[in-house]
């Protein structure tokens, strides 16, 4: 089939696409994204391992952070593909885990092994497909950005996170160390910032070239003052002036009308969950519009 400019194949079915599981409810108006094989594939790998151990509330150790010690390689590739496309809330746990891939130390092996039993635990949580309905035909972009000053316990640089959700359906996220250590809070959440409104502009980017219309400005939710006073005002002075120029776009995108940064609570701030491994009931509070269960709204 050929319909204005675009090649389709039409299937009838979204069982298996891209090793993952498309399940639609009955009115068609929601659906999970879901990796079943891949998880079917972790437990008949680890399943031994993690069968004795008890039952985990959140995928990493609050507080923890893993460190490098010599020992044998540990692999978490098929953690970081949950995390790619159907399990965003395990994304600090597995960025944990990957930083010390090459001298993981016997702690280490552990945390996996509870990130590996939470996932087994959990394995009906799926991505939530279920998008408002569009107003003024306009399509809306709503992210949240997060950082944890110093959050590497081994080089002290920060770690930063952020969600975009399209229409409420979350769409891309991010869990990473940043490149440099930043000298305060502000400065590593406007970092943070910066690294979500590269994602923001390229997703802008291709919906325009789609021929879809993008409400703006699109809304950054950022839980740090100082952060937005960065974002939106051009003069330097001497508490920011050591910020590198390469994040002061984002100041453009503020004053173009194409972003405008606001400010949420902690405990509202969805990219919380991408920047440290939390207790149950934060986790719960930010996880839940991000996942839910195959088949329950």
């Amino acid at each position: 089939m050929k319909k204005e400019g675009f090649d389709l194949t039409l299937d009838g079915s979204l069982d298996d696409y891209l090793s993952c599981e498309i399940t639609f409810d009955r009115k068609k108006s929601m659906a999970w994204i879901h990796q079943p094989h891949l998880i079917t594939k972790l437990s008949e790998k680890f399943g031994k391992y993690t069968k004795d151990l008890q039952t985990y509330r959140t995928p990493g150790t609050p507080g923890l952070g893993t460190l490098r010690s010599p020992s044998t390689i540990v692999c978490v590739e098929m953690l970081l593909y949950l995390v790619k496309y159907s399990r965003p809330d395990i994304a600090n746990a597995v960025r944990e885990l990957l930083k010390v891939l090459d001298s993981p130390s016997p702690k280490a092996y552990k945390e996996m092994l509870r990130v590996v039993k939470f996932v087994l635990d959990t394995k009906n949580l799926a991505i939530k497909v279920a998008p408002t309905h569009l107003v003024n035909d306009e399509w809306n972009l709503v992210a949240y950005s997060d950082s944890d000053f110093g959050g590497d316990k081994e080089s002290k640089i920060s770690v930063g996170g952020f969600i975009i959700y399209c229409m409420e359906v979350p769409i891309s996220w991010k869990s990473k160390g940043q490149k440099s250590v930043a000298l305060s809070s502000s400065e590593a959440e406007y970092v943070a910032l910066s690294e979500a409104a590269k994602d923001i502009k390229f997703i802008y980017q291709v919906l325009i070239s789609l021929n879809f219309m993008v409400k703006l400005p699109i809304i950054v939710n950022v839980d740090n003052l100082g952060a937005i006073f960065m974002s939106e005002n051009v003069s330097v002075s001497t508490r920011t002036k050591h910020v590198d120029i390469r994040y002061r776009f984002v100041q453009e995108f503020v004053l173009d009308g194409f972003l405008k940064i606001i400010f949420v609570r902690t405990k509202m701030n969805d990219a919380d969950i991408f920047t440290k491994n939390l207790g149950e009931d934060l986790y719960n509070c930010h996880s839940r519009k991000m996942i839910t269960e195959k088949g329950k709204n």
